[in-house]
């Protein structure tokens, strides 16, 4: 038979098996475990990298779209309300009056053409004043804010009183009468 000390030998070595054996078959789903939480782990950063570069990029289009929107203020101001043009009138009137002429404005009928964007109105520009300084107020015009196009100028020592409210006898020497049909845009569509 075999004796108590190799009986305790094969004992514990079948233990020592056993115990090995319960371990590997408990390590293995418990390493399945690790696997798949390593995994879920690196795909959850690469899903966190993705949405930081996602919120990057919204930040990006949050400050264009800031500008953007500034830009377009800024554009939408040159055009003229069709409606009330007063303000563009003031201009108009203060332009003048910075290059010490007289200016009367009336409406005027300008054709539509098929190259328009815009709806417009017409404006016609009678200004009296030393012929120095002509030049001056369409410089000024030419540089302002607003969108319009000069259609027409027309400059004449000769006073048209039908047309204008200054009479011959106020044109003095160096003086002369200027008329400009302008045709101011909208920004409305046609």
């Amino acid at each position: 038979m075999i004796s108590s000390k190799n009986r305790m030998y094969i004992t514990a070595s079948v233990f020592i098996v056993v115990f090995l054996v319960l371990i590997i078959l408990g390590a293995i789903p418990f390493l399945g475990k690790v696997k798949r939480s390593s995994q879920n782990l690196v795909s959850q950063k690469v899903l966190l990298n993705l949405v930081n570069a996602r919120i990057v990029e919204v930040e990006g289009f949050q400050d264009g779209h800031s500008q953007l929107r500034q830009e377009l203020h800024r554009i939408e101001s040159v055009f003229v309300e069709k409606d009330s043009p007063v303000v563009f009138l003031n201009h108009l009137e203060n332009t003048a009056q910075k290059a010490n002429l007289s200016i009367d404005v009336y409406p005027s009928s300008v054709s539509i053409e098929s190259t328009d964007l815009w709806s417009s109105i017409a404006l016609q520009l009678s200004i009296n004043g030393d012929v120095k300084d002509y030049l001056r107020f369409l410089k000024m015009l030419e540089h302002s804010e607003w969108m319009f196009e000069i259609s027409y100028v027309s400059l004449d020592k000769t006073s048209k009183s039908i047309q204008y409210n200054w009479s011959s006898e106020d044109l003095e020497e160096g003086k002369a009468y200027m008329s400009i049909a302008v045709k101011a845009y909208s920004g409305e569509p046609l």
